[in-house]
């Protein structure tokens, strides 16, 4: 042929870092943000770069490892997020066990004063 022979496994450590470096902060925007489009958009990249033919063997890795990161990262995020929303919907207000400060908020109803520690939030949710 006329064309020089093409080495595709020159410098593809160096793609492999830069593919992993860049797409790190979209993982991690996945992951803070729950962003499906990113995600979809972050898959189809990779993909793209999957379907340019020949490259070396650290891209087309690296390639892969991103693909089925994103889905799996924005996945482990929505499930993170819901675990964290049912904890603090569970939060209920309780009224005190300790009969000190049952009597403490009795007197502060009676004398209509603000109560002090934790009958103050009990007696805030009552009125």
């Amino acid at each position: 042929p006329d064309h020089p022979e093409v080495d595709y496994d020159h410098r593809s450590w160096e793609a492999f870092a830069f593919i992993l470096d860049t797409n790190a902060l979209g993982i991690i925007w996945v992951l803070m943000k729950r962003d499906l489009v990113w995600t979809v958009g972050g898959v189809w990249a990779m993909v793209a770069l999957m379907s340019k033919r020949p490259k070396g063997v650290p891209v087309f890795t690296a390639t892969i490892l991103v693909a089925v990161l994103y889905p799996l990262v924005w996945i482990t995020g929505l499930a993170w997020h819901r675990l964290r929303e049912k904890d603090k919907q569970a939060a209920i207000a309780l009224p005190p066990e300790d009969p000190e400060a049952r009597e403490e908020l009795a007197r502060a109803r009676a004398e209509d004063a603000p109560p002090d520690g934790a009958a103050q939030a009990w007696a805030d949710s009552n009125r």
